[in-house]
């Protein structure tokens, strides 16, 4: 219990440690995908509580204060009227004239770190609210403006589906990017090592070379069995690429490990 208790005082010191764009990083790890849980107007759609239950509870977690604020002099009402259809029960189309009010606004969010609050970041952003009376313009404006602004600076991801489906993707994505990486590491490898043993002409040299960069090789790679290997080819991390590359290019370059 009491290295519980310990581990959970370290986490919390290093939070405090973080710098603001570190800890909405960190937030933004908790709201990665949200599941659309409501419905009306013939879509889908995330509700305010359940996006605000999240991303609060990532904020508290990191100690960070979220402050909307209207631009002054940039607030705009001014009346929206239109024409809509209705279909009558005899079948006829009727038009009604529509009367409503629109508003909108300049607006910034800022993000302040609670352990410096120095440390913040202000976002610009837009309010557009329209209804049939200026005040419920506005509030059902902040309430849209809100939870999008908070799904699209986190880039939270809103599946209509199970979100573990999303992650599979994410995952798949993420591993097919690394493929990519490494496969363009692997080219170059094969580049210098080709260069530098086309480029010795003495048998025993050439012999005594292959031994030597098998040996530099088999330092970083490991085959299926968790044996040393000097297939590089059968790498598939990045980072082990990486010292590969690194070593392969010491080695050509006379500086051997």
């Amino acid at each position: 219990m009491t290295n519980k208790i310990k581990e959970v005082n370290m986490a919390s010191e290093d939070i405090t440690n973080l710098n603001l764009v570190q800890k909405l990083a960190g937030i933004r790890k908790m709201v990665e995908v949200i599941r659309k849980n409501k419905s009306g107007f013939n879509y889908k759609y995330v509700s305010e509580d359940e996006i605000l239950a999240r991303v609060t509870a990532g904020m508290d977690k990191h100690h960070v204060l979220l402050y909307p604020g209207i631009v002054p002099q940039t607030a705009e009402v001014s009346p929206y009227n239109y024409t809509k259809i209705k279909n009558a029960k005899d079948g006829k189309k009727i038009e009604e004239s529509v009367n409503e009010v629109l508003v909108k606004a300049d607006m910034t969010f800022t993000w302040i770190n609670l352990d410096n609050p120095e440390d913040t970041l202000v976002v610009p952003w837009v309010i557009v609210g329209q209804q049939s009376d200026a005040s419920q313009a506005v509030g059902s404006g902040l309430s849209y403006l809100h939870r999008y602004f908070l799904l699209k600076f986190f880039q939270i991801a809103t599946p209509d589906d199970d979100p573990d489906n999303w992650r599979s993707k994410k995952l798949q994505a993420a591993e097919e990017e690394e493929r990519a990486v490494v496969s363009a590491m692997i080219d170059e490898i094969d580049e210098l090592v080709s260069n530098h043993l086309n480029a010795i002409q003495d048998e025993e040299q050439l012999k005594d070379a292959r031994a030597k960069l098998t040996d530099v090789i088999k330092k970083y790679v490991k085959d299926s069995k968790g044996k040393p290997s000097g297939n590089y080819r059968i790498v598939t991390n990045t980072k082990i690429a990486t010292d590969v590359l690194e070593a392969v290019k010491k080695f050509v370059g006379g500086n051997e490990e």
